[in-house]
């Protein structure tokens, strides 16, 4: 009841923040026990009994006893070799062929699932530009642990119960896209590891290199002191903090600031969305949402 509390306090106060709420909306749980956590015994990122997406023993996209890494070019690891390999080609793989990207697409060697924001930059760079958000989306590790939420009340706002903000939860990084609207091209990243929520982002499409300082130079406010992100999250949680720097860019930290449940859109919609896109209408759109379904189908990640 008081996480409802707060974030219905976070709605009421949106307007003096300045921001439609909270720019991230990252949870406040341990991120251990729920799908792809950090290692629960219900299949953590990092090892899960069930296999979660470094591979327990049920065997994750990225090495478990049966499940496969990537293709040599295709998905986001290489276990065996094969020249369009899906996310799921290992060795004893029960996974497909022919991940998203194929032979355009994913970082053939790049070994595993991303632990820091510097994997997910290194993970950018090593894909063909120009880079798409949803090409980036794909060479994710998957399956992919999902949770989407259609409040508006964020600076990366869902559109409706359609086209929802969706959350990616890989370890202590939660990612956040939204399928249309004018934050389409934008990835938030919120960096759970420090026990507080560190913010960062990347823009789409990427046609250059991104350097290490990026993400966190784009969430900086004016004039570089403090993030846009403190506005709200400081209402409730106390000031933000300095972390540390990255070749000369401060990293904050601040409170986590959990989706509003009462809009949860559950990952069955999720693929459902997917599975009736018409790419004539809206490839874009068609095209994340494949990303983030295909070609295992995501499972629900609960804050």
């Amino acid at each position: 009841m008081r996480s409802a509390f707060v974030l219905m306090g976070v709605c009421i106060v949106s307007a003096a923040c300045g921001v439609a709420g909270d720019p991230t909306g990252f949870g406040n749980g341990s991120f251990g026990s729920q799908g792809h956590g950090g290692g629960g015994s219900n299949g953590g990122g990092f090892g899960g009994s069930p296999g979660g997406p470094q591979g327990g023993s049920g065997g994750g996209p990225n090495g478990g006893s049966n499940g496969g890494g990537g293709g040599s070019s295709g998905g986001p690891s290489s276990s065996s070799s094969s020249s369009s390999g899906g996310p799921s080609q290992g060795s004893s793989s029960s996974g497909g062929s022919g991940g998203q990207n194929q032979n355009d697409g994913g970082p053939s060697g790049n070994p595993t699932t991303p632990k820091t924001v510097a994997d997910l930059v290194s993970l950018a760079n090593s894909l063909r530009q120009p880079v798409t958000i949803a090409e980036f989306i794909a060479a994710l590790p998957h399956p992919l642990a999902l949770n989407a939420t259609s409040s508006q009340f964020s600076l990366q706002p869902a559109v409706d119960q359609n086209n929802p903000r969706i959350f990616i939860v890989i370890g202590n990084l939660v990612l956040s896209v939204v399928p249309t609207g004018p934050d389409v091209n934008t990835l938030e990243i919120g960096d759970m590891s420090n026990g507080m929520m560190s913010p960062a982002q990347l823009s789409f499409p990427i046609t250059s290199t991104v350097t290490d300082a990026a993400p966190y130079q784009a969430v900086l406010a004016a004039g570089g002191n403090g993030t846009v992100c403190a506005r709200c999250h400081d209402k409730h949680f106390g000031n933000e903090v300095q972390l540390t720097t990255v070749s000369g860019t401060p990293v904050y930290g601040m409170g986590q600031i959990p989706p509003f449940p009462q809009f949860d859109v559950p990952v069955t919609t999720l693929i459902s969305l997917a599975q009736s896109c018409d790419p004539s209408a809206d490839k874009e759109r068609c095209d994340i949402f494949t990303a983030l379904t295909s070609p295992s189908l995501p499972t629900q990640y609960t804050f």
